[in-house]
Parts: C-alpha cells; sequence; structure tokens
C-alpha cells in the first residue's frame, strides 16, 4: 500500500501537507488579487474528518485510494471540476442571488466605477475560469464510500468573500456551493 508524502499535524487537528496537481499551473493564486501571480500546482492537503472526534493521525486506505486517484486523473479531475463550475456560474440560485445582490448595492451606491473589474464577467467557455479561480486547497475526508474518500476541492472565485467548494468522489461531483 503506498502512503501520502510529507505530511504532518495541523493546527485544526487534521494531517496537512502540499500536493502538485499540473493541470492547476497558471491558474489564478491565492495571491492573485494584489499581485497577478499564477499558481505553480503546489495546493495545500489535509486529510481528516469533519468531526474534531475523529482520529486525523491516522490515513485510512480509502483516503490514500482517493489521493493516488485525485494525482493520477488530475487533468481529467480539472476537465469534469471545469465543465460543472461552467454549469453552476450560469445556473444556480447563488449566482442568481449574486447578481441581485449586486443590482441591489449599484442602486444603493450607485454604479461602480467605469474602470472596474466586473466581479461576474461574462463566461463563455470553462477555458475562461484560469484568471478567476485559484485552488487553494484539497481535502480528503475520512469517511469512505466504495474504497474511496470524498474529496473537497477549495477554490477564491470572484466572490472575494466567500470560498467556493467542489466535492467528488472519483470524477463525480456531488455538490458545488459557498463555504462562508
Amino acid at each position: 500500500m503506498s502512503t501520502i508524502p510529507n505530511l504532518k499535524l495541523g493546527q485544526h487537528g487534521c494531517l496537512e501537507g502540499t500536493v502538485f496537481l499540473s493541470p492547476w499551473m497558471g491558474y489564478a493564486s491565492q495571491e492573485m488579487r494584489e499581485t497577478n501571480m499564477v499558481s505553480d500546482g503546489h495546493v495545500t492537503l489535509f486529510l481528516g474528518g469533519m468531526d474534531e472526534k475523529d482520529d486525523n493521525t491516522v490515513v485510512t486506505p480509502d483516503q490514500i485510494a482517493a489521493y493516488e486517484y485525485a494525482i493520477q486523473e488530475a487533468e481529467h479531475i480539472q476537465r469534469v471540476i471545469l465543465d460543472n463550475l461552467f454549469v453552476y456560474y450560469h445556473n444556480s440560485e447563488g449566482i442568481k442571488a449574486f447578481r441581485k445582490g449586486m443590482e441591489l448595492a449599484a442602486q444603493f451606491y450607485g454604479p461602480p466605477p467605469e474602470d472596474a473589474e466586473p466581479m461576474l464577467p461574462d463566461i463563455t467557455g470553462p477555458e475562461q475560469f484560469k484568471s478567476l479561480i485559484a485552488l487553494l486547497a484539497v481535502h480528503i475526508i475520512k469517511a469512505g464510500v466504495e474504497g474511496q474518500s470524498k474529496v473537497v476541492y477549495r477554490f477564491a472565485s470572484w466572490d472575494i468573500e466567500h470560498s467556493l467548494d467542489v466535492i467528488m468522489l472519483r470524477d463525480q461531483v456531488l455538490h458545488i456551493g459557498y463555504v462562508g
């Protein structure tokens, strides 16, 4: 059985490390808003349960399987994430509410300056997310399903106050939504 390299117990009670996901190279970085830096493909990795009572110092076989799949299928997973984010961006109730909030703010405060970057630019294809999202972390949760753990891909996104999670089991998107 393989292991996951360079893990240490982090301050949140989960095992932490980094993972290199080459398909995310060149995408926005967490610091992009201030510096225009792009990601080098290295992302924070968390392993552990979502419950503080869990023993998060032991890596399960399901987590190892999910880690190996995430590495081996990184390009395919990225395509699945981007395609699903594109649909979410155009069709979700959360985005519709965000747009409505922007309209109400403009009515109350006035329109933004003409040279301001749009918070929700017109996206016509998944490839345009490259400068709009930044992969912040990958969290492989402890509980397994069918021999593999769920993986949460956490992004900084167009909403600067909230991160956006994409929860997956292998290459199936289970949920997309904001985190508070």
